[in-house]
């Protein structure tokens, strides 16, 4: 009943023109929407951004980085322009592993990328 209500809301959401409330309730049920049954109840419009924000989250391509990623680096690039170097080092800290990446380290800033060390070369 619950994914029925879901399904409601967005088809209102994008006839609404709340394309940002779309795409949030996209992303948290995107494995229920992307199934062959649900996604024959979609209607056009729905479907169209269904399959760009697959797309867009699709993280085998190496263009372009999943909406959380970028929200992380422009969180650190706004922390470096601000200057407030503790939070920018404890938020780098927390995501390593981000950073270790070296396409995630170039989208950087250069104010960030001063207080954040680079990623080792994979030799």
């Amino acid at each position: 009943m619950k994914r029925n209500r879901d399904l409601h809301l967005l088809e209102n959401f994008i006839k609404n023109g709340d394309l940002v409330q779309a795409r949030r309730m996209i992303e948290l049920n995107i494995t229920h929407l992307t199934t062959p049954r649900i996604r024959k109840q979609l209607s056009m419009e729905a479907l169209t951004l269904l399959n760009m924000v697959v797309q867009y989250n699709d993280s085998s391509k190496d263009d372009t980085h999943s909406r959380k990623t970028q929200l992380i680096i422009g969180y650190m690039n706004n922390l470096a322009r601000k200057g407030d170097l503790m939070s920018l080092k404890r938020y780098a800290s927390f995501h390593d592993q981000l950073l270790s990446d070296p396409n995630v380290y170039k989208l950087l800033d250069s104010d960030a990328k001063i207080f954040i060390v680079p990623p080792k070369q994979k030799e």
